[in-house]
């Protein structure tokens, strides 16, 4: 009888611990330092990109910093407005880090901030600029890739998103690299 209580009494903290340390973990934020943004790198992203467009002006490569990329990023998430409901996207922060690039969501559910972490690799393919992800959490959790990778590719792949990222046709490679995004041109 006093092995059962003993027994029961182990399993029901182990259970508790187990169901808990999840929801835990999710409120954590992920552990990437703050980007600064400015007007004068969204302004330098946007020259940078006109020089794309026009086919590089003579250049090999172009280069674009991870400020260049959060500050146009903050820019154009500033342009969409307040959004409101139940579940409203607050900020985005793109961070470059050896030959990945990790993007950290905020999104208020219901009056309460959660951090979504999407790490991958880029590459281009068939003039687009493909994102490979290979890591994901929520918060500090880990969500295994297998469990949510078709409905993140189904997403990369639909006809808007495939639009955004769309690539002129002199881009041959792009990769992260010493903290930048570099696209390399024909």
């Amino acid at each position: 009888m006093i092995m059962r209580k003993k027994i029961f009494r182990i399993v029901f903290w182990a259970f508790v611990i187990v169901t808990t340390l999840p929801l835990v973990l999710i409120f954590f934020t992920p552990p990437l330092g703050d980007v600064s943004s400015t007007p004068e790198a969204a302004k330098s992203y946007d020259e940078k990109m006109l020089q794309l467009n026009a086919g590089g002006n003579g250049a090999r490569e172009i280069r674009f910093t991870e400020t260049e990329l959060n500050s146009k990023v903050q820019e154009s998430l500033g342009d969409m407005g307040g959004t409101s409901g139940a579940v409203a996207l607050k900020s985005l922060t793109i961070h470059l880090t050896g030959n990945r690039l990790e993007g950290v969501f905020r999104v208020d559910a219901v009056g309460v901030s959660l951090y979504l972490l999407i790490g991958g690799t880029l590459s281009v393919a068939n003039h687009r600029l493909v994102f490979n992800p290979t890591e994901m959490a929520l918060g500090r959790l880990p969500v295994p890739i297998a469990l949510v990778g078709p409905a993140l590719r189904d997403r990369l792949n639909s006809p808007d998103m495939q639009s955004l990222l769309a690539l002129p046709d002199n881009v041959r490679s792009a990769c992260v690299e010493n903290g930048g995004l570099t696209i390399e041109l024909e």
